[in-house]
């Protein structure tokens, strides 16, 4: 079974984008359109890495981080979090993101970024 993302944006032309991106690249991909979504889609099922913007509507990225890392199930997937402002990366990573991309990024990049956080994950799992 492929790695399942889940990807949170309130845009949808990023959000689509991202997943035609991921399920090319051969990913399981899960959708919110915002914060709350996100954490509903995390308690039905635990995804192998999640991406999320920082500023949609409901609940923001930043709490959705904050809820993730303190929920024994989430704790240790990888967060990815993305936004159209640079200067809000310490903010995500002390809310607990694991890296940040500033939009627009490179989907080159972005699935180099997903890549290396899942093998880390899967890296960490016993066999």
């Amino acid at each position: 079974m492929p790695p399942t993302t889940l990807v949170a944006d309130d845009h949808d032309l990023i959000r689509d984008l991202i997943d035609r991106v991921l399920r090319g690249a051969g990913y399981e991909v899960l959708l919110a359109t915002n914060g709350e979504e996100l954490l509903t889609l995390t308690s039905d099922r635990r995804p192998d890495l999640v991406l999320t913007d920082l500023e949609m509507p409901l609940l923001d990225g930043y709490d959705a981080l904050r809820q993730l890392r303190a929920d024994a199930r989430t704790t240790a997937v990888p967060l990815l979090a993305m936004s159209g402002r640079d200067d809000c990366a310490h903010l995500a990573l002390a809310a607990g993101a694991d890296a940040f991309l500033t939009k627009p990024f490179s989907l080159d990049w972005l699935l180099t970024l997903v890549a290396e956080h899942l093998h880390g994950v899967h890296a960490r799992q016993p066999a």
